[in-house]
């Protein structure tokens, strides 16, 4: 998996922007141009605010089809 990586604060917080790129998975493009924004924070009930340049599309906190080990996975030929 390819991916860019771009850091940074906004607010006090943290963030890490992953772009996923041409190159990931040559056999698969399924992750080819998803940007998914992480902020860690030390409480869940934590409230964020969103830097204004971001819009998001679908929130996927929790959701196991978008953690790293997932979107890592080789696909399975049919």
């Amino acid at each position: 998996m390819y991916k860019h990586r771009m850091k940074f604060t906004y607010n006090g917080k943290s963030f890490d922007l992953d772009l996923y790129t041409d190159e990931t998975w040559l056999w698969d493009n399924r992750n080819k141009g998803m940007v998914i924004l992480e902020c860690e924070l030390s409480d869940p009930d934590e409230k964020v605010e969103l830097p204004p340049f971001i819009k998001v599309f679908e929130e996927v906190t929790g959701n196991p089809n978008f953690s790293n080990y997932n979107l890592a996975l080789k696909p399975k030929h049919q």
